[in-house]
């Protein structure tokens, strides 16, 4: 008989894949994790933003919206945006858009299968220099947790388009949020802080805190306006 090709090491099982995103969310233990990663995404990607357009004046915001009674995240930034280039190999499982840009401080791939994966829904809304972007997947948590033999769907609409650099920016949703810890420890996550505790928390341990040091120089790199609403239905 004559030899036979095939595809090697051919495409994951859903327990295969599933394997692997459960490996990557092992890295994140602490209840805070999940705001650590989306604000280090965004100042990642508004110094992105300075870099490539270092002739143009622009005021660069991220905003931050925390829903305790949906368990919800929603952050904006002003930032680069996603390319339609690249945002499949993002949230691959081993994708990441961090590689030699040494000043960066998250991986933005690895940080959004931590969100996705750990709610109940997921949203991401961008604008970039050459196209606009939404992609969303539903109860990708539950996936996670469960046996099904069918993959998980991933919702995306691009539309490839020049848009001006002023007019970049990515606004993502995260309902549902599952933390990486048990339940005895879920007072702990900031749906349950107050502002004032979260704000300290995002100053003092988050790129925040790091960028809010050049307000008091006559020469900054990155113009920086917080600002945090939290809702509760209770």
């Amino acid at each position: 008989m004559g030899s036979k090709s095939v595809t090697y090491p051919g495409d994951p099982s859903p327990d295969s894949k599933r394997r692997r995103v459960r490996s990557i969310l092992e890295n994140y233990t602490n209840p805070w994790d999940i705001l650590c990663e989306l604000v280090q995404n965004s100042v990642d990607a508004i110094r992105r933003w300075n870099r490539d357009n270092s002739g143009i004046e622009r005021d660069h915001v991220i905003n931050i919206i925390i829903d305790k009674s949906k368990r919800e995240i929603i952050i904006q930034d002003t930032g680069s945006g996603f390319s339609n280039k690249n945002f499949l190999t993002l949230l691959n499982p081993d994708g990441t858009d961090k590689g030699s840009i040494s000043e960066e401080n998250g991986e933005k791939g690895v940080g959004l299968k931590f969100c996705i994966f750990s709610s109940d829904f997921f949203e991401l809304k961008s604008k970039s220099v050459d196209s606009k972007l939404t992609v969303s997947v539903d109860r990708a948590h539950e996936w996670l947790n469960s046996d099904s033999d069918e993959s998980l769907k991933l919702e995306h609409k691009v539309e490839s388009k020049s848009i001006e650099p002023c007019d970049t920016f990515t606004s993502i949703t995260i309902s549902g949020f599952h933390g990486p810890y048990e339940d005895e420890y879920i007072h702990k996550d900031f749906f349950h802080q107050s502002v004032e505790v979260i704000e300290y928390y995002l100053l003092s341990f988050t790129s925040a805190g790091q960028l809010s040091k050049l307000f008091n120089r006559e020469s900054r790199d990155i113009e920086f306006n917080l600002f945090l609403e939290v809702k509760s239905h209770d």
